[in-house]
């Protein structure tokens, strides 16, 4: 799956590029923004380099979220679980913390919908940890409907998490 480069105003969606790399790990080091996600934070910029290229081996669709004014990634969104039989998977994000509730994984989403949508995709499913609010308002505000609670254990983390899964039918997701 590709989807083009978008750009806004004060933002850019686009696919990763190995110069990115430094701005992915600064991101991956913070531990306000790894606390809820299932990697543990990252040390080393070759902790970074190695999920990056886990990503690109599962070809899950990663991309980059640049701050135009700063020209700097701030964050990601991922299509992940890729099932094209099914035309479905499953949403991941992250943004550097300095960067929460300005609306950006909003704004950005819908554009990232608008071009699963014209490759025929029909559901996306996120889940999200029952203790991140932040994370299940901005799923709320881009439309997901919440599906089911599920008790997982948290890899690799081994901790259990009890997770909220969301769904959104893009098919009838209005712009």
């Amino acid at each position: 799956m590709i989807i083009e480069t978008k750009t806004s105003q004060h933002y850019t969606l686009r696919k990763y590029q190995d110069s990115d790399l430094n701005d992915l790990f600064i991101l991956m080091n913070n531990q306000e923004v790894n606390l809820y996600l299932s990697w543990f934070v990252h040390n080393t910029v070759l902790d970074t380099k190695r999920y990056i290229e886990e990503v690109k081996s599962n070809q899950d669709c990663f991309y980059v979220i640049e701050d135009n004014k700063k020209q700097r990634v701030i964050g990601f969104v991922t299509l992940s679980h890729i099932d094209e039989w099914h035309s479905h998977g499953e949403l991941e994000y992250a943004l550097l913390s300095g960067y929460w509730g300005k609306g950006i994984i909003a704004d950005i989403f819908e554009e990232f919908v608008r071009e699963i949508k014209q490759q025929h995709f029909e559901n996306i499913y996120a889940k999200n940890n029952v203790e991140n609010k932040r994370s299940e308002r901005v799923l709320e505000k881009i439309g997901m409907i919440y599906s089911y609670q599920s008790h997982e254990l948290f890899k690799p983390k081994n901790i259990p998490v009890a997770f909220q899964y969301y769904q959104l039918d893009i098919k009838n997701y209005s712009f």
